[in-house]
């Protein structure tokens, strides 16, 4: 499945004007009107990882379930630097998306992430005063 958006959907999405602009101008004049498709792998060369991404709001209903797996597979690859709330809430999420979990279950694997990602930074932000 390639997955395509249109500069229409772009612009009815709120895309960036400058990204938008330099999309635009880097496809081949006169070939990419309004509404003819752009293929999330163009984006993806021309303007780069973070507008690909972005541009999957704009590609309609068939993008949720692989921008969820994007997500998720993102998060799986990076919780090894977080708290152990990261990975469970990996899990969970995981686990959601393929039904297997409750919205209430997700609710608290994130609560729980959250509050060690505070507890962290508030760590690293303000460390113990050493008082004697």
């Amino acid at each position: 499945m390639t997955l395509t958006t249109t500069f229409r959907s772009l612009r009815e999405h709120d895309a960036c004007v400058e990204r938008y602009e330099h999309l635009r101008k880097a496809l081949p004049r006169g070939e990419y009107g309004d509404d003819t498709p752009i293929s999330l792998l163009t984006i993806l060369d021309v303007n780069g990882v973070e507008d690909a991404l972005w541009a999957l709001r704009a590609c309609g209903d068939g993008a949720i379930p692989i921008a969820r797996e994007l997500t998720i597979r993102c998060a799986e690859h990076v919780e090894h630097i977080g708290a152990p709330e990261v990975a469970a809430c990996n899990r969970v999420t995981r686990r959601y998306l393929r039904g297997q979990a409750t919205r209430e279950e997700l609710m608290a694997a994130w609560a729980a992430e959250a509050a060690a990602r505070a507890e962290a930074e508030a760590a690293w932000w303000f460390p113990p005063i050493n008082e004697t």
